[in-house]
């Protein structure tokens, strides 16, 4: 189900995209550098209420596509889009114990694919410069393993919303860009495999998650946005 979600969110990015290419719009590409926190709560039965809730720090990093259809542009409004492969870090991830083992932290990467919309409203504040802002909605699937475990499966599926803003430096052109957002994403997540031989996983989590992060991005303008 939650691939069927995100392969439908693909396709409406590529409809957004088939339209707006032909507009006032610019396309190119984006890094991305972020960190955040993450609190895991387990949705069913767990064997030890200490190991039943934690948290982890994060850190991100991704690269990928961007689109804006109004990077230098006299209009109010612009739609933002970041399309991209991300790396989430996460230190002191713990995997619950059961009866016949205790519980096991460890350093977990996982890596997977985000989307940003942002839905702005900006102005040119200087001669070939224009700031923008507005809320932002983001889409997030992830997997992994743990460092000191790994026949197990971490995966992840979020949704989440936040505000975004952004400044473009509009040269002949092309545009170079820089963006900045704050996340609030509430992610499903399931852990399963084996510690050991005789020691299997299967849980659930809600993880409510914060995600700070900083894009530079570097675009391409349509003949019809000057």
């Amino acid at each position: 189900m939650k691939k069927i979600v995100l392969f439908s969110l693909f396709i409406a990015t590529i409809c957004t995209f088939s339209f707006t290419s032909a507009q006032a719009a610019g396309i190119g590409i984006y890094g991305s550098l972020g960190a955040g926190t993450a609190d895991w709560e387990d949705d069913g039965y767990s064997y030890s209420s200490t190991y039943s809730k934690f948290s982890t720090d994060t850190e991100h990093k991704a690269v990928g596509f961007v689109l804006d259809t109004n990077l230098a542009g006299e209009d109010l409004f612009n739609y933002h889009l970041n399309l991209g492969y991300e790396t989430i870090d996460m230190t002191d991830f713990t995997i619950a114990p059961t009866y016949f083992s205790s519980g096991v932290t460890s350093d977990l990467q996982m890596k997977g694919i985000v989307m940003t919309h942002v839905f702005g409203f900006g102005t040119k504040i200087a001669p070939g410069t224009r700031f923008w802002m507005g809320p932002e909605i983001r889409v997030q699937w992830a997997k992994g393993t743990p460092d000191k475990a790994k026949d197990v499966n971490v995966k992840m599926f979020g949704f989440g919303v936040g505000a975004a803003a952004g400044l473009n430096f509009n040269l002949p052109k092309v545009t170079i860009g820089l963006k900045t957002g704050y996340d609030l994403v509430v992610y499903n997540g399931d852990v399963d495999g084996h510690l050991d031989a005789t020691t299997s996983i299967d849980q659930s989590y809600e993880v409510d998650a914060r995600v700070f992060y900083v894009n530079l991005e570097f675009m391409f303008r349509s003949r019809w946005d000057k």
